[in-house]
This record gives structure tokens, C-alpha cells and sequence, in this order.
């Protein structure tokens, strides 16, 4: 047969289906072998192999099997401090890299992402999802652990450019329901907008931006710069990616609904519309996002 599934699980930790292709009518997955695989399958799975190394380098190790502890990304977001070396972020990079290969692999498309300009109050079009051959458990946890991916590197830069100006840090009020804070460490209190910015050197400004874009996929700029990510490695961005898992969630099951439910709103609210009210206020331009983050900014 020409069609073919992913089952099982990877049985050294990221938790996500093992891409064992079996035809349909198949009982077992000790009727065929690795090198029975298509090629597709093959490519995936050593996807997910190279993604769990790079994880392991980076010393990020994560697990989603417990669905209860979803509703809080504070359970699996590890201490700033630790992310703030460069060679954490190559390995985080690398990781979503090989995310997106079993994507290709597989034939999964990504739709487009749309941004709506901020004067507009539109509400968000869920994206319209594919079947093209990974299980839609599959799809969602890639997803899942690519926004998680998205949000460490967007701290992991931060942590990385702010020396004495700011920084990312566990929230001193464990009730406030925030994830992280972003935290300026000078006073600015009386100061404009244009003062704060000023305060901002180059690097710092750049990973300001490329934060945002990170997390949110919107369009802000400061003094003429803009985002500077490789396209090649960053194809959407971590409220995108929470997004989808939720409404491929939808399709599982209602308590991996609810909980997913809950991670998208702590994301969206909590993590990135908290950056953005900060970064605004101090002199950064937001000129587009999302359209699911236009009401819980303006």
C-alpha cells in the first residue's frame, strides 16, 4: 500500500510518536524493518534523533506526557540564567531545525501566517490544518515542543545582550500568575520614551526585536532596525506553533484541549503580550502582530 502512518513512541524521551511506518493492515511493528522505511520516514525519524541531541547538549530536558502539568509553562521553562550562553542557543536552534525536518519529511505543510495591523481589531481565523501522513498527535506535540523551543531562545537571547539593562528573571510574586519577567535594571522612572531607548545599545536593541519576533511573529522596529532571523530556521513563532497544537488537540482529546488551552493563554498572555507592553512603553514601535494578540495589547 501507498499510504503510510507513524505510531509508537520514542522510547529515549522527547515522548513523541516514533516514525515506524506501517501500511495500513499492518499488526506490528516487527513486521518491518528500519530499512523497510521509506526514505521519508527514515529522514524523520533521524530528525527526531539529532533534535533530541541537540536538546540534551543544550541541557534542556522536557517532557509533555502529563498533560495536567501543561496549564503552566512555569513547570517546564528552565531558570533564565541557565539559557544565557551562546552555545545553548546553537543547540536550541539546531533542535528546531530538526523539529521542522520531520515536518518536511512527513509533508506537513505550515499555512501562512497572517499579521494584522495594530489599528485593526479583528479576531484570530484558526489556520486551516492538513493530514498529509503524520498523526495528528504527532503534528501536535511537534508543534507544541517548537513553540517551547521559540520561547527559550527568545529568553535565551535577552538573558545573553541585557548585562547591567535588563534582564529575564523568575517572577519575585509566585501569585502574579506570570512565567518570567522582564525586568529593566535602572531606574526609569520620569523618563520619556526616547530617553529609555536611548539607554538601549545595538545588541540589546536587536535582541529586543528579535525576541518579539520570536514570540509573537510581529512586525516592530526601533530607529530603522528590524528582526534579524535566519528564515531558513525560524518559520513562525511560539504563539503560532501553541496555536496549532491546541486546535490539533481539539481532535485527541478534551483534557489535552483544556490544558493546551491553558498553555495558550500563558503564552499569549503572560509571556508575550508582557513583553510587549514593556518593550512599547520604553520606545520600541509595534506595527503588526497576530490577530489573537491584538485585544490583549491594545
Amino acid at each position: 500500500m501507498n499510504r503510510w502512518r507513524a505510531v509508537g513512541r520514542l522510547a529515549s524521551g522527547l515522548l513523541l510518536g516514533v516514525l515506524i511506518a506501517m501500511p495500513f493492515g499492518c499488526s506490528s511493528r516487527d513486521e518491518m524493518r528500519e530499512e523497510d522505511l521509506p526514505a521519508a520516514v527514515q529522514e524523520a525519524n533521524r530528525a527526531l534523533a539529532a533534535a533530541e541531541a541537540a536538546l540534551k547538549a543544550a541541557n534542556i530536558e522536557i517532557s509533555f506526557e502529563n498533560v495536567s502539568e501543561l496549564d503552566s509553562l512555569r513547570e517546564v521553562l528552565p531558570d533564565p540564567d541557565e539559557l544565557a550562553k551562546p552555545e545553548t542557543q546553537d543547540n536550541l536552534e539546531v533542535a528546531i531545525t530538526e523539529f521542522y525536518n520531520v515536518f518536511d519529511a512527513m509533508e506537513v505543510s505550515l499555512d501562512p501566517l497572517e499579521l494584522m495591523a495594530l489599528e485593526r481589531n479583528v479576531p484570530a481565523s484558526p489556520a486551516q490544518l492538513k493530514d498529509l501522513g503524520l498523526s495528528t498527535s504527532d503534528q501536535a506535540l511537534v508543534h507544541l515542543y517548537l513553540g517551547y523551543l521559540y520561547a527559550l531562545d527568545a529568553v535565551s537571547r535577552l538573558q545573553q545582550a541585557g548585562e547591567d539593562l535588563f534582564q529575564i528573571a523568575y517572577p519575585r510574586d509566585l501569585v502574579s500568575g506570570k512565567v518570567y519577567e522582564f525586568q529593566l535594571l535602572v531606574d526609569i522612572q520620569g523618563m520619556s520614551p526616547d530617553e529609555v531607548i536611548a539607554l538601549f545599545g545595538p545588541e540589546q536593541r536587536q535582541a529586543v526585536l528579535d525576541a518579539v519576533a520570536l514570540l509573537t511573529g510581529g512586525k516592530i522596529n526601533v530607529g530603522g532596525l528590524t528582526p534579524d532571523l535566519d528564515p531558513t530556521v525560524f518559520r513562525r513563532s511560539a504563539i503560532y506553533h501553541v496555536a496549532q497544537a491546541v486546535l490539533l488537540a481539539n481532535e485527541i482529546s478534551p483534557q489535552l484541549k483544556n490544558a493546551l488551552d491553558d498553555l495558550d493563554t500563558t503564552v499569549n498572555e503572560q509571556l508575550a503580550a508582557e513583553i510587549l507592553r514593556e518593550v512599547e512603553s520604553w520606545g520600541f514601535t509595534l506595527e503588526a502582530l497576530p490577530a489573537e494578540l491584538l485585544n490583549i495589547v491594545q
